[in-house]
């Protein structure tokens, strides 16, 4: 698993206000995408979100880190593992389904 994405979580901005599962969730998705179109290059759709555990808390301001994987490789498919970390802990993690697709969004191999 390698690191693909860091980012620092902020709720100060009441602007932009989000939640701490809709960060973690936008950005679990752009490092799993990273790790998935490493593979291919095709365009890729987001599928299925298979796991979303949030483990522990992440308060404002702290760095989150986004280590990323592809676990499963299919025709048309790849599966990738996101581990999501603050302070060297553990706080979230999930599994992401891409499919490759065409200009028509129309599924496609690898």
């Amino acid at each position: 698993m390698k690191l693909v994405l860091k980012q620092v979580f902020s709720i100060n901005n009441t602007e932009n206000c989000i939640s701490l599962d809709e960060f973690l969730l936008s950005n679990i998705d752009i490092a799993g995408a990273i790790v998935a179109k490493e593979i291919t290059k095709n365009k890729i759709a987001t599928i299925c979100v298979k796991e979303f555990n949030i483990l522990n808390d992440i308060k404002s301001n702290e760095i989150v880190e986004f280590h990323a994987k592809v676990v499963k490789q299919g025709n048309t498919s790849i599966a990738t593992e996101v581990n999501v970390f603050s302070n060297d802990i553990l706080c979230a993690k999930a599994t992401i389904v891409y499919v490759c697709i065409d200009d028509n969004g129309k599924s496609v191999n690898i």
